[in-house]
């Protein structure tokens, strides 16, 4: 009887030892399983602002730092991420509450393109498709641009007719109350109803500003390829100190002088080309931000962007062909 318990107890123990051992196996399995790993070529363009929120840019993964871009400059990484979500954060170097970010998902090797704007409060983050992808959509913004010029084209040609029934339909209302007022006592009390007419007639002559519309003197020298066009020096001599607005770009930019807060701006009409001028050489000179009257949304102005423009015409240049403009307002458009 003693062996058998002793033999009893041996089987128990062998069989504990075992069911240990398995848990043991199980563990260590659970321990060694391996979370993927992939590669990620992330490609950053930081887009230049001319005047204001000029601030480099520090670059995370997570909470691992991997460099820092200079502003509108363009920066590489090559980096090794876990399988799953993480955090690409963009952080001013003068102001690290001014963020911007984005969560990725990683499941295979990738490739990533992101372009950032430093804007006084945040960075905005846009990410940037394929090559194939992007030309598409930038054929289909180039479209849809045409096609915003199109309408309002169509909407500033409209806007005449529309101007001209009001006014054939204020002309009619004296018609119309002369018709009756053909007895005599009711043709003097109408007498001074007519005199509002001259007061409209006169509302279009305070209108100061020229434009396209009312002005074909100016449309005619917004749409000459030539600078040196006598158009422009003749229209400068009639208009100066008349204040115009039209649609136009920024061509070119410098500081003014020493002064770090104060520019050089030279403007063309119509859309930007870098290889053909369209329009007088404008040119803004030792302007700064408040001079521009620029909208809070806007932090600044770069080559190419294409503006709406009221100012006042300046001095014409015969050397240099530069037409000066005193502005009054520039919009983004």
């Amino acid at each position: 009887m003693k062996l058998k318990r002793v033999f009893a107890m041996l089987a128990v123990a062998l069989l504990a030892a075992s069911l240990y051992a398995c848990d043991d196996t199980e563990s260590e399995e659970m321990t060694e399983t391996v979370v993927p790993t992939y590669d990620v070529a992330l490609h950053v363009d930081c887009e230049e602002n001319i005047i204001f929120s000029r601030y480099d840019v520090d670059v995370y993964l997570d909470d691992e730092k991997l460099g820092t871009i200079p502003h509108g400059d363009v920066a590489d990484y090559s980096l090794e991420a876990d399988e799953g979500e993480h955090r690409i954060k963009f952080a001013s170097v003068d102001d690290s509450t001014t963020t911007g970010s984005v969560v990725i998902d990683v499941a295979e090797d990738c490739s990533l393109s992101y372009e950032i704007q430093c804007k006084h409060s945040e960075i905005k983050v846009e990410e940037v498709a394929e090559t194939e992808p992007e030309s598409e959509a930038e054929t289909a913004s180039a479209a849809a641009g045409h096609s915003k010029e199109t309408k309002e084209a169509e909407s500033t040609k409209t806007e005449e007719p529309e101007e001209e029934p009001e006014a054939s339909t204020e002309k009619e209302e004296p018609a119309e109350e002369k018709a009756p007022v053909e007895e005599e006592p009711e043709a003097v009390e109408e007498e001074p109803v007519e005199e509002p007419a001259p007061a409209e007639e006169s509302a279009p002559e305070e209108d100061a500003v020229l434009t396209v519309d009312n002005c074909p003197e100016l449309a005619a020298i917004l749409a000459t390829h030539n600078e040196g066009d006598p158009a422009i020096a003749e229209f400068a001599e009639e208009h100066k100190g008349d204040t115009i607005e039209f649609d136009g770009c920024i061509t070119y930019w410098t500081n003014h002088g020493s002064y770090k807060t104060r520019f050089d701006f030279m403007l063309g009409a119509g859309e930007y080309d870098p290889d053909r001028q369209q329009g007088p050489l404008f040119k803004f000179d030792n302007v700064n931000r408040f001079d521009l009257n620029l909208p809070d949304d806007v932090d600044g102005l770069s080559i190419g962007d294409s503006v709406r423009v009221t100012a006042v015409v300046g001095s014409y240049s015969p050397d240099t062909f530069i037409l000066l403009l005193d502005p009054v307002s520039v919009t983004l458009r």
